[in-house]
């Protein structure tokens, strides 16, 4: 039963937590991937005794508590109700009520929050669907998701809802290019509508993911010059298309420029943006179809129960509750204690080696917790790690306010 738990977390974590994408720079270090101007992925996002709690950057009032000062510990994130799941993107997050509405908070120049404006949010508000406003909300939604400035929702009839930025036709739903303050249906043409139905959704930079109901498949769309939508090619979609042939899916995570997939047998596959190893699977090449990823003895990693993907490093929990991490390593996001990147997956040590349930990587730091505690590492630069502290930490350290 141990097993079936928490690869049901996991699944669970990946349709509402992930948060990964390009982003622009806080920092002229930044890799090339950081491809979204006004995305940072600085600021962290998770539940505490059923709250929403936020810290790190605050610039544009992603933390939602009604400031724009950055935090270095948790906060709550104010007026909002007790929701099933929460995500944060380059400068905004998002929370959903289980069938029921949407609500965002922060940056919102490219109508990202969704609420017909493109003004920036202190604290939640919700967001409307279908070019319209006055109390016609999105409803009915069973997971969100958030790109560098864009957003996804996932309702109970399958289809995907999209707003904000679609400068790489993100938004997938075939309009120019440009950005929509609006929720409106992804399709996977502009004339036959969806053929899919989604159960899972994630997205990156630039681009989607979406997990459909018809065993196993992935489909994606938006930003492809690395080839992160995994159909064999570079050329950009403004509407989604199958990647490769997976037919054993179950879970999905979108990085900045690269993307992941957990499959029924316990391996991961990625494709992508390489240049940092970020794929897993021994190599830097990019790969425009999904490859295996594996760790340091060249065997493909197995018996994982959930992965995330940051801005270019990417996570994964196996059974065990053993948490693996490879790709960029600059700000110690891989947990090793030191700053070399690695092109296979690795083990990370949690300090007093607790079975972790839960995993997120944002940006450049990455998460993990265990019932009510909580660790974090990596990037600092605003307290988003949540240790009190601004410098960068290279192994996992206790979230303050996670004992």
């Amino acid at each position: 039963m141990k097993i079936l738990r928490y690869a049901l977390t996991g699944a669970l974590l990946l349709a509402t937590l992930t948060a990964c994408g390009s982003g622009s720079t806080s920092s002229s270090t930044w890799p090339l991937s950081n491809q979204s101007p006004g995305a940072s992925y600085v600021q962290s996002i998770a539940f505490r005794n059923h709250t929403t709690m936020a810290w790190g950057n605050n610039g544009y009032g992603q933390l939602g508590n009604s400031s724009s000062g950055n935090s270095l510990t948790p906060v709550a994130v104010a007026d909002l109700p007790r929701v099933a799941g929460i995500v944060t993107g380059g400068t905004h997050s998002l929370a959903f009520k289980n069938l029921s509405g949407v609500w965002a908070w922060g940056n919102n120049g490219y109508g990202q929050l969704g609420n017909g404006t493109t003004t920036a949010s202190y604290k939640p508000a919700k967001v409307f669907k279908n070019n319209t406003s006055a109390h016609t909300y999105l409803d009915g939604v069973t997971a969100v998701a958030a790109g560098g400035n864009h957003s996804l929702a996932l309702d109970a009839t399958g289809t995907v809802w999209s707003w904000g930025g679609n400068t790489w036709s993100q938004l997938g739903n075939d309009a120019p290019t440009g950005y929509n303050m609006t929720a409106l249906p992804v399709l996977t043409s502009a004339s036959s509508g969806k053929v899919f139905t989604a159960v899972k959704i994630s997205a990156g930079g630039g681009f989607n993911l979406t997990l459909d109901a018809s065993p196993g498949r992935v489909w994606a769309w938006g930003n492809n010059a690395s080839g992160q939508l995994g159909d064999g090619t570079i050329v950009t979609r403004n509407f989604p298309v199958l990647v490769g042939t997976l037919s054993s899916a179950t879970a999905i995570a979108a990085g900045g420029s690269h993307s992941l997939a957990l499959l029924s047998d316990g391996t991961v596959v990625s494709w992508g943006y390489n240049k940092y190893g970020q794929l897993g699977n021994k190599s830097t090449v990019d790969a425009l179809f999904p490859v295996p990823v594996v760790d340091a003895n060249n065997i493909p990693l197995s018996g994982v129960v959930a992965i995330a993907a940051g801005l270019d490093h990417s996570l994964a929990l196996d059974v065990n509750g053993k948490v693996w991490g490879w790709g960029y390593n600059v700000y110690g996001q891989l947990g090793q204690g030191t700053t070399t990147d690695s092109n296979v997956a690795v083990p990370i040590t949690i300090p007093g080696l607790p079975f972790i349930d839960r995993i997120l990587a944002i940006g450049y730091h990455s998460l993990a917790f265990s019932g009510g505690k909580g660790w974090s590492w990596g990037d600092n630069t605003y307290g988003q790690v949540g240790n009190n502290s601004t410098t960068n930490v290279l192994a996992p350290v206790p979230i303050s306010g996670y004992p």
